[in-house]
């Protein structure tokens, strides 16, 4: 799946993606496979993750406020530093 970030950059989602430091703020992620995913660093304000699988994915340092996390499957997810306010 590809996905445009407000940065105008187009990111590609999908599992063990290098997605570190993109600007997903907004983002419908919803149902995407981002298992094993490096999300390091990345914006993803208010973006929709519903049924998400971020299992494994690597969140340290990343923003999530305000996101839906709804049905999302955070299994040996790292989300040390992360906001998740």
């Amino acid at each position: 799946m590809k996905v445009t970030g407000t940065d105008g950059k187009e990111y590609t989602v999908e599992p063990d993606a290098n997605l570190r430091d993109a600007n997903l703020s907004g983002a419908d992620l919803s149902d995407a496979d981002l298992w094993r995913a490096n999300l390091r660093g990345a914006n993803l304000i208010r973006a929709s993750l519903i049924r998400a699988d971020l299992r494994g994915t690597n969140l340290r340092d990343a923003n999530l406020s305000e996101a839906d996390l709804s049905k999302v499957n955070l299994s040996k997810t790292n989300l040390m530093d992360t906001n998740l306010s």
